[in-house]
């Protein structure tokens, strides 16, 4: 897998991911009813649909005369042939990159390498604090007891940490600064415990463990990085929310924010934990919201909002995933052909003979030598040099051999009336079991002309070409894809076609369809 090709993938599902986010964020931004902890559910679904759409775009089989074509830093580039009806509207437009891929690619890899060896040491030094902390007083560790429920959660201090904080992932814990206990008062300190005990309920020590791990992944990535930063003020306006449904008091606890805001302003350090009131939390936003007069509280999330949020998004990602790519990074071209000037002329019938026949007397050595231990002999080569091809690569050479693709049914599908077929669509075609008869008939018959992936989709429908002479016999000389398939998944047949010559022959084959359906025919 080359620098381009992730590159492209990258690019090609940029622009779908962004206007995905773009759109959750638009639904939540003017429909209130939706709470910050299903919010929270939700943009996490956003986050891993910017995560594998680019997974199924790299593995998705490209439509090439779709494509925008960018050359690699070559100065000759062939562009792929489009249909005829189209090659006005998707005329390739040549980009050249260079060496651009590669770099981006390593300084994205720099970059995130930087990235967790710096997370690392956070959660070292995490572990380090937790063993230099002190039990906190007996009056504080009270108060924890009073709202934690049956959760074991130990309370902690330490004069090294800047806001109080939620940690431990085997051992849940609460560090508080150790001044605070002093500074604050016992109403505003359960407000602090209890926004700490709910980020200990919702597991976000994990949720935050991850999320870091993704920001490290995804440095380079905006989409990725704007929705981590939407995750992380979603889950601090959560805790906010569990506090005020669980006091009724959000105007109280905002005045403690602003309190708290003020004695931890100036210490900051970061941790791989929930700090409070650390640079992440937006204490000024979440301030604004809670004395917010339209402001209410749920605890919890809906999970059935979560749930139909995940529905519609995994519709998205499959959709985004068929979408056809904009952008393909085009191979160089191959060398100029230069006669080789052998010792002596090589042994008729040869391998090598045959290299040379077809065009081939360039090779390198290894080249031949791969060919050879790949079981490509003299007449596989000349028979595919007469299957209409062309020359092909040693690397497609050995790809067609090894995939049990004939000569004769490569030169088939040349000759069965494709505007624009690759080589990847002809094994495509054969991996699909497709016959080369198939879409030879139908393009006898008048029919398309069609791609590849469309041939396909008429043979998964299981369309016969029985079917097309039906249609040609009843006086349908062309139709569109989708309505050969209803006609299909309809049973419409020659009989159905004879009944309904008895009405004329001026009825199209959606009418045909739809007395099929009807009954009528």
């Amino acid at each position: 897998m080359t620098p381009e090709t992730l590159v492209a993938a990258f690019l090609n599902s940029l622009w779908q991911t962004a206007a995905i986010a773009a759109l959750v964020w638009t639904i939540f931004r003017f429909a209130r009813t939706f709470n910050a902890a299903t919010r929270h559910g939700v943009w996490w679904a956003v986050l891993a649909v910017v995560i594998l759409l680019p997974v199924l775009v790299l593995t998705r089989r490209p439509e090439p005369y779709r494509a925008t074509v960018v050359a690699a830093g070559v100065e000759n580039v062939t562009a792929i042939p489009a249909p005829a009806s189209r090659a006005a509207a998707r005329q390739p437009r040549e980009v050249r990159p260079g060496a651009l891929p590669a770099i981006v690619l390593s300084a994205w890899l720099l970059l995130s390498g930087f990235l967790l060896l710096r997370l690392v040491r956070s959660a070292y030094e995490l572990r380090r604090l937790m063993r230099r902390c002190s039990p906190a007083p007996r009056a504080a560790v009270e108060r924890l007891d009073h709202w934690r429920g049956t959760r074991r959660v130990v309370l902690l201090v330490s004069p090294d940490v800047a806001s109080p904080l939620a940690c431990g992932f085997r051992r849940a814990c609460v560090i508080l600064p150790e001044t605070l206990l002093t500074e604050v008062t016992e109403a505003e300190l359960d407000y602090i415990l209890l926004h700490e005990l709910a980020h200990l309920a919702r597991r976000d020590q994990w949720t935050n463990l991850l999320a870091r791990l993704a920001g490290a992944l995804l440095a380079l990535h905006p989409v990725a990085v704007w929705v981590l930063r939407r995750i992380e003020r979603e889950r601090e306006l959560a805790c906010d929310e569990w506090v005020v449904a669980a006091t009724g008091a959000p105007r109280p606890y905002a005045a403690t924010l602003a309190r708290l805001f003020e004695l931890c302003r100036g210490r900051r350090r970061q941790l791989l934990a929930t700090a409070m009131a650390g640079k992440s939390s937006r204490l000024g936003e979440r301030i604004e919201t809670l004395v917010s007069k339209r402001y209410s509280a749920y605890a919890c999330a809906s999970r059935l909002r979560v749930a139909a949020g995940i529905v519609i998004l995994i519709v998205c990602l499959a959709a985004g995933a068929s979408v056809p790519a904009w952008i393909a990074f085009a191979q160089s071209p191959l060398p100029a052909h230069v006669p080789p000037t052998p010792a002596g002329p090589p042994r008729a019938g040869s391998l090598l003979a045959a290299l040379v026949a077809t065009g081939y007397g360039d090779l390198p050595v290894d080249d031949i030598i791969s060919l050879k231990n790949h079981g490509i002999g003299a007449t596989f080569i000349r028979e595919m040099q007469q299957s209409g091809w062309g020359r092909l690569t040693v690397a497609q050479l050995i790809e067609i051999h090894a995939r049990g693709l004939r000569p004769e049914y490569m030169a088939a599908l040349r000759a069965a009336g494709f505007t624009s077929l690759s080589m990847p669509d002809a094994i495509h075609l054969h991996d699909q079991g497709v016959p080369a008869a198939y879409p030879s008939g139908i393009h006898r018959l008048g029919f398309g002309p069609w791609s590849a992936g469309q041939i396909i989709n008429l043979r998964t429908h299981g369309v016969r070409i029985e079917l097309f002479e039906a249609l040609r016999e009843n006086g349908i000389g062309s139709a569109e894809l989708s309505d050969v398939i209803d006609a299909q998944n309809a049973g419409l047949g020659a009989g159905n076609l004879r009944r309904a010559r008895q009405f004329g022959s001026g009825l199209t084959l959606r009418q045909l369809i739809r007395l099929k359906k009807s009954g009528v025919i």
